[in-house]
């Protein structure tokens, strides 16, 4: 799974998963209009968009934004969706579908979380294990990600799960 879709009205969440990914990854990203590369490795093409229409490709990863509300029924089982658990509209329409979904928010039950936030930095937190489409199973874990000051928290959580489900081992691994 190297595609990634972010659905919002907004380039928050895009923008933070762009700068995560950089650091391991050759992101592609494509905004509107605009194309944008950076990083080395292993490719990952982003697409942000406000609606998503009609999806072609199969394994994908789908990153729906923090306050996103209409979640595309045509979305494949196969995608790993990436959600607010903190969005009771996001969760009721996910709990309906048998797509394998990271829920982003501050409880403990949630897949990603967080421990600790400071100025500076959030210590993200993996709640349970996950297993990998290729078969890798990371276990729980918690990470300091550096934030700046105007950083949300669902942005940061978000980005940190893409890194896990893309199997960014620099992320999880000591």
């Amino acid at each position: 799974m190297n595609n990634v879709i972010i659905i919002d009205d907004a380039e928050d969440v895009a923008l933070c998963a762009v700068e995560a990914l950089a650091a391991s990854f050759h992101v592609r990203f494509c905004s509107g209009n605009s194309l944008y590369e950076t990083g080395c490795g292993k490719s990952v093409y982003i697409w942000r968009t406000d609606v998503l229409h009609s999806l072609g490709a199969e394994d994908c990863i789908i990153v729906l934004g923090e306050n996103v509300n209409a979640i595309p029924s045509f979305l494949p089982q196969s995608a790993l969706i990436i959600a607010n658990a903190l969005n009771k509209e996001q969760m009721e329409t996910l709990s309906h579908r048998k797509n394998n979904v990271i829920a982003c928010g501050n409880l403990v039950m949630d897949t990603v979380s967080y421990t600790s936030i400071t100025d500076e930095e959030i210590t993200v937190c993996l709640g349970r294990a996950v297993v990998l489409p290729d078969g890798t199973e990371i276990q729980p874990f918690e990470k300091p990600v550096q934030k700046s000051s105007d950083d949300r928290i669902y942005p940061v959580l978000a980005a940190s799960a893409l890194r896990i489900a893309l199997g960014d081992s620099s992320f999880y691994l000591r």
